[in-house]
């Protein structure tokens, strides 16, 4: 037990008054005769004793009632706790997690969650005292406040607003332990306020239990209905102005009913440039694909949108991609090939208005002086074979989002080939057939997979497609992996022609045979200029992809060509605000790291030249999709999610929007019941039984 006002504890000393008056009885004695003597002296040892006893009785229950009546005025405090709970208020480092995420503005009967939730820590606050440490926080992604006293703490509450993203609740009770930590108090508590969204709760870690307790104030009553967008992607790689690009996207139903007809529009900017309807069941999840066409090149912002879905984050997702107008690319000629037709392919003249290919030519001596990363595609014509070193680039190159095409020459090696398309996730070469030259074909050109946006829009109608023949001479019988990887064309014996591999954030595409009418005689058919064409275009594109979809509170590396200089890339939020994001130079190549709390709102981020303010790329962040399901946690649920963070107790509270209720039964809590009631109702008994005492004690005394 402790006190709450313990200088009030000085007044027992008043207990003595009674012993004091007692012992000590000023009054005169009075003379009294009495007509026998001897009568008195029988009664007297009787009555004497009796007396006595009462006036014992008296001064107990007089010295009670004074004491009882001091201990209330002090305020005493009974906990359940052991050691810990015989401390004063001021021994408390206490932490207030704050619940900030998208779903804590919902309105409820006792208001906005979210203003409900500051209202209850400003209520906390109130109870502690100006010894006490106070830590605010919110899962926002911001840093932990310096640590606050009563007087302050409510300035911290007040700065905080809801977020688009963050961190989850359990990784925002590791950063408030980590701030306990740095505390002396001998009681550490965090209390945490949330609607305890249950896909935001946040996965099991393996950090180290907390070692603190932990209340939790529940400040949702109910699940409201909802349907979101939960993705959004640009499918298309090959984009140019006046083409169509595709946008895929993923409409979900998180209520019991079902919703027809539901407009999702497609916005570049502010413009709507497309639109259709979907039809979602009930608790269910549909996808829609809407394509919308570009009229300039550079950037491009944009969003999936529906309406009435629930809230901001539930109604819209964004996304972003690049119109090009040239493309960088590196070709390293090994010399065993012909390559006026890749030449050819890749000429300005080519072109007709499209993305022009900025082409360098090199041999394969010279090629690894070159920086990889300042160009968006290299092209490796009849190279012999790969050094470790050349391996080790190559991979990292595609890796960091480069585009690789890769085709054989003469002399070629099997395992250099190999061992670089099985280091870049694919599979190996086992064997080379054919003669570079020959009349003899060892196959015909087969099938090819019409659906993959190589070949989207080429031929129109994928049932009507009628390829020219082509004849192959030689070529490299490739075996697939299980990894991420696709054959566009096959060879009328099965062999794959072209190979799709995906590493990282790159694509590599492997032709089986060289790229000149000696291997074979696709070199001189209509299909050889648009396909060389449009895999160049596909494999430059990979920061298209990289820019979609980006989520908040969770890092995001992009990698484009460096520009040299010594400027640094700016980042710019959908906001305004400007940092410096962590980025360093590689292979000619800048890579920019977007670190998990550098953006909290939902939007396009803009990477600038920090002199220029040249937009260099752009990503799209959306707030989590798990955001989107309103579905709360159950008390026990709660209470498991605490209990696996910490190694103190838990204690889940319920509030029905009574603040007065709340706030005295987390002070019991905290600091243990106060009994100053009790022992005021004590103190009254007490004087009520001395009384009842005095009264029937008087009339014998007054016998005697």
């Amino acid at each position: 037990m402790t006190f709450l006002n313990p200088l009030a504890l000085l007044a027992l000393a008043a207990a003595a008054i009674p012993l004091v008056v007692h012992l000590f009885n000023f009054r005169r004695p009075r003379r009294i005769d009495f007509s026998s003597i001897e009568f008195l002296r029988t009664v007297e040892k009787s009555t004497m004793q009796r007396v006595r006893v009462q006036e014992w009785l008296l001064l107990l229950l007089r010295t009670l009632a004074v004491a009882c009546l001091v201990l209330s005025f002090a305020r005493p405090i009974l906990s359940g706790d052991d050691a810990a709970s015989v401390v004063e208020r001021g021994s408390h480092a206490t932490a207030i997690v704050i619940d900030a995420s998208p779903s804590m503005q919902v309105v409820e009967r006792a208001g906005e969650r979210f203003r409900v939730a500051r209202d209850v820590a400003l209520r906390v606050i109130g109870q502690s005292d100006d010894r006490e440490a106070i830590f605010v926080l919110a899962n926002d992604g911001a840093r932990v406040s310096p640590a606050a006293t009563r007087a302050t703490a409510p300035e911290e509450v007040a700065r905080l607003s809801l977020a688009d993203g963050g961190t989850t609740l359990r990784q925002a009770i590791e950063e408030a332990a980590r701030a306990l930590d740095r505390d002396d108090g001998l009681t550490k508590e965090i209390i945490v306020i949330s609607d305890f969204q249950r896909s935001m709760l946040g996965d099991e870690t393996d950090a180290p239990a907390v070692d603190a307790d932990i209340t939790l104030v529940p400040v949702g009553e109910r699940t409201p209905r909802t349907v979101a967008v939960i993705a959004s992607e640009v499918e298309s790689r090959i984009i140019d102005v006046g083409q169509p690009v595709s946008i895929r996207a993923k409409i979900r139903n998180f209520s019991d009913e079902p919703v027809e007809q539901l407009p999702v529009s497609v916005y570049f900017g502010d413009a709507r440039v497309a639109q259709s309807t979907v039809d979602v069941g009930a608790d269910a999840e549909e996808e829609i694909l809407l394509e919308a066409t570009p009229s300039a090149r550079g950037w491009v912002a944009g969003r999936v949108g529906i309406e009435g879905g629930g809230h901001d984050h539930d109604e819209q997702r964004h996304f972003a991609f690049f119109v090009p107008e040239r493309r960088r690319i590196l070709v390293v000629d090994g010399g065993t090939t012909d390559l006026r037709y890749l030449r050819l392919a890749l000429s300005p003249e080519v072109a007709d208005g499209r993305v022009v290919f900025d082409r360098d030519f090199v041999s394969s001596g010279s090629a690894w002086t070159q920086a990889l990363g300042s160009y968006d595609a290299v092209v490796l014509a009849g190279l012999p074979g790969f050094g470790s070193g050349e391996l080790a680039t190559l991979i990292r190159y595609v890796e960091e989002g480069g585009g690789l095409l890769l085709y054989p020459g003469a002399g070629a090696s099997v395992e250099s080939y190999s061992e670089l398309l099985s280091g870049l996730g694919g599979g190996r070469i086992a064997q080379a057939a054919g003669q570079a030259g020959s009349s003899d074909a060892i196959a015909a050109l087969g099938s090819m997979d019409i659906e993959h946006q190589l070949f989207r829009g080429v031929y129109g109608d994928a049932s009507d497609v009628r390829a020219e023949p082509a004849e192959i001479y030689s070529a490299m019988r490739y075996v697939p992996a299980s990894g991420t990887e696709r054959t566009l064309i096959s060879l009328s014996n099965g062999w794959p022609l072209l190979q799709e591999v995906r590493s990282g954030n790159g694509t590599t595409f492997f032709f089986s045979t060289a790229l000149d009418a000696n291997w074979t005689e696709l070199a001189v058919r209509g299909l050889f200029i648009p396909l060389v064409y449009r895999s160049m275009f596909y494999l430059a594109a990979a920061d298209v992809q990289s820019a979609a979809d980006a989520v908040l509170g969770s890092s995001v590396t992009v990698r484009f060509p460096d520009r040299g200089g010594e400027s640094m890339v700016v980042a710019v939020t959908a906001g305004g605000d400007e940092f410096v994001p962590d980025q360093e130079r590689s292979f000619g190549s800048r890579r920019v790291t977007l670190a998990a709390d550098d953006v909290l709102a939902s939007g396009l981020v803009r990477l600038v030249d920090s002199e220029t303010r040249e937009l260099r790329h752009a990503v799209a962040f959306n707030t989590d999709p798990r955001e989107s399901d309103p579905a709360l946690a159950t008390p026990s649920e709660v209470q498991d999610f605490a209990s696996s963070l910490t190694t103190g107790s838990v204690r889940l509270l319920s509030f029905d929007g009574d603040f007065d209720a709340l706030e005295r039964t987390m002070s019991e809590g905290r600091y243990g019941r106060e009994l100053w009631n009790v022992f005021l109702m004590l103190a009254l008994g007490f004087l009520v039984a001395e009384m009842l005492v005095a009264r029937r004690w008087r009339p014998a005394a007054e016998a005697v």
